[in-house]
């Protein structure tokens, strides 16, 4: 039997990603710019110290643009495409909305310390998987929570 009442959408949390897409974009190319800048011009490397050098800059750019820029985006797809093609809304279980926002503010709150302990030179030295070892249990825990999201909404 179908219903023809209208399904409120609930795009906080999309809207959420969108914004963290927005900045993580702005803020991994500003550090791309950057370091670019530094290649063309060595000399350009020691201007902010120890803080502002190739070395430390290059992880936080492509853990910014391949993490917070793109898996923001990604994330956001998921919960306003989400659902609209299942044709259900996170309004309508307040669980799978409580586990939408832990998985936003998760997810901020370990770009964010990433940024911290990438900037601050605490890393694994190892390419794309440079956060430490509490950086990674965090991102477990938001993928964790994805894919309760997912199942959730199906």
């Amino acid at each position: 039997m179908q219903s023809d009442a209208a399904i409120e959408y609930d795009y906080s949390i999309a809207k959420a990603f969108t914004f963290a897409t927005i900045l993580f974009g702005i803020i991994g190319m500003l550090v791309g710019v950057i370091i670019a800048f530094q290649m063309a011009f060595p000399e350009l490397n020691n201007l902010a110290g120890e803080y502002g050098t190739f070395g430390r800059l290059r992880p936080l750019h492509t853990n910014g643009v391949a993490f917070g820029f793109t898996l923001s985006g990604i994330f956001a797809t998921w919960y306003y495409v989400g659902q609209r093609v299942l044709k259900v809304s996170l309004q309508e279980s307040k669980f799978l909305q409580t586990i939408a926002k832990l998985h936003f503010w998760l997810y901020f709150v370990t770009i964010l310390l990433a940024v911290v302990t990438l900037i601050t030179g605490f890393t694994t030295s190892k390419e794309y998987a440079e956060l430490e070892w509490p950086l990674d249990i965090m991102v477990v825990l938001w993928w964790v929570l994805r894919g309760v999201s997912i199942f959730g909404l199906i």
